[in-house]
């Protein structure tokens, strides 16, 4: 069978009328972002324990900053940068080759000149490095074949300088210098790596790991130097389906170490102790075809303990398990098959998480985190691949969600109850999953992604 990344090439792309950007919208009460990181599930750029000044000179993030895909290392797909964005418009473009799947990372990587970069791999072999204020290609970086898998940005050697990691279908891991593309080293698997590299300090030492999927069905565990920390097996799927999904990372059994949730091509979704990738649980969504989007991690029931909610891709369900041991705690019926990831925050300001995805069929649901239960939904005339992504991004003091589809469509929902903000059409459909940040350095963010035409677009109405 066919890898799903691929459907581009044969789903119909549904010509529609471009949508009215002005309407009347009803005030609801004020929403504020959840505090997601419980204690001991760490992001990125964290670390639970460091020897004395290892980490003195490490490059971190700013605030706001975009570092991989689902924007975080638990996949929240949650910002705090915002905007002012009544309508979306162009801002600017950025050509490659062919193709744009992978998602957009942003920092600024390129420190010499104190900007932001927006980081993305191209069909065309390509990973580009393009300025986030004006879009001019500041960098490429040529692999051996196509790049689905989204960049990942962190001081991985802890030299003071971003680094940039990421997977090819030339079956490589690679990890570039921020400034100028050069390469440090590439790590060779026996299979595409289609999976998006995530980063944390896993064993505590102030240095970030590497943890990334194979379409060989390995979950591999780098150093920054490129060396194998450790390596976990799933079997592949009985159609020779392997890991598609980008691992998660966050603590859950509450032990102060990070662990990693990752679906696998088997239709199992597996959670992996972070210090030596031995397995801590499994659980089977029964999609016999693989399970391909990523999970999210984050205390849904409030009892201050995480839990792990993914789809099962073909079995149409979505599932909430307990972190510590994946028993089951809700599951929910979709309808239809899913490849987009889940994003979560509490759209409502009810105290509860809430978790929002789309699906093949065309629709975006909302569903409460606690209960399992479909808050709302909204259904499009073509199917939903694109991740969403949460945030602020009318200025509004309210949270909304941005996806893409293959109807060109961009669009900002409400968060509480899915009525539309804005919507921008692109010149083909959109799988590539947006970026929220502010790549201008202009106080306000703006909207990052790729599309089918081959281009990087950037929308924005901070003028």
């Amino acid at each position: 069978m066919q890898q799903p990344i691929y459907l581009i090439n044969w789903i119909g792309i549904a010509e529609k009328l471009v949508l009215s950007l002005t309407r009347n919208r009803t005030l609801i009460v004020l929403c504020v972002m959840t505090f997601l990181t419980l204690g001991g599930v760490l992001t990125a750029s964290a670390s639970f324990a460091s020897d004395e000044g290892s980490r003195a000179t490490a490059w971190t993030p700013r605030d706001g900053d975009w570092t991989q895909f689902r924007h975080d290392a638990t996949h929240s797909g949650l910002t705090s940068a915002n905007a002012t964005m009544k309508f979306a418009y162009y801002k600017y473009m950025a050509k490659t080759g062919s193709a744009v799947q992978s998602s957009p990372s942003l920092a600024d990587v390129k420190t010499s000149d104190k900007g932001i970069e927006v980081l993305i791999g191209s069909g065309d072999s390509r990973l580009y490095c393009i300025c986030g204020r004006t879009g001019e290609i500041k960098w490429r970086f040529q692999a051996s074949d196509q790049i689905f898998s989204s960049p990942a940005i962190g001081d991985i050697n802890n030299d003071g300088n971003p680094e940039v990691v990421f997977g090819s279908i030339d079956n490589r891991i690679y990890a570039v210098n921020g400034e100028n593309g050069s390469l440090l080293w590439k790590y060779t698997t026996r299979d595409d790596v289609l999976s998006s590299p995530a980063l944390s300090d896993l064993n505590g030492d102030g240095k970030l790991e590497i943890v990334v999927g194979g379409y060989d069905g390995k979950v591999y565990c780098l150093d920054g130097a490129g060396a194998k920390v450790w390596i976990a097996d799933t079997p592949k799927g009985p159609y020779g389906s392997g890991i598609q999904a980008s691992p998660a990372i966050g603590d859950l059994n509450a032990d102060g170490k990070p662990d990693v949730v990752i679906p696998a091509g088997d239709g199992l979704i597996y959670a992996l102790n972070g210090l030596n990738g031995a397995q801590m649980w499994n659980y089977s969504t029964g999609s016999t075809w693989g399970t391909f989007s990523s999970a999210v991690i984050a205390d849904f029931d409030q009892d201050g303990k995480p839990e792990v909610v993914a789809s099962g891709t073909y079995d149409k369900m979505l599932f909430c398990l307990n972190g510590e041991d994946g028993a089951e705690v809700w599951t929910l019926g979709l309808q239809s098959e899913t490849l987009s990831s889940p994003a979560v925050c509490d759209g409502d300001e009810d105290g509860v998480l809430d978790i929002y995805l789309g699906t093949y069929a065309g629709r975006f649901v909302c569903v409460d985190g606690k209960t399992g239960k479909e808050k709302w939904s909204k259904t499009y005339q073509s199917a939903i691949h694109s991740s969403p992504a949460v945030g602020d991004v009318d200025g509004d003091k309210k949270m909304e969600v941005v996806f893409g589809g293959y109807d060109r469509s961009l669009r900002a929902l409400n968060a509480e109850d899915g009525s539309l903000v804005w919507a921008y059409v692109a010149p083909k459909g959109i799988f590539s999953s947006p970026a929220i940040c502010d790549g201008d350095n202009d106080g306000k963010a703006e909207v990052y992604y790729g599309c089918t035409d081959g281009r990087v677009y950037a929308v924005d109405y901070n003028f």
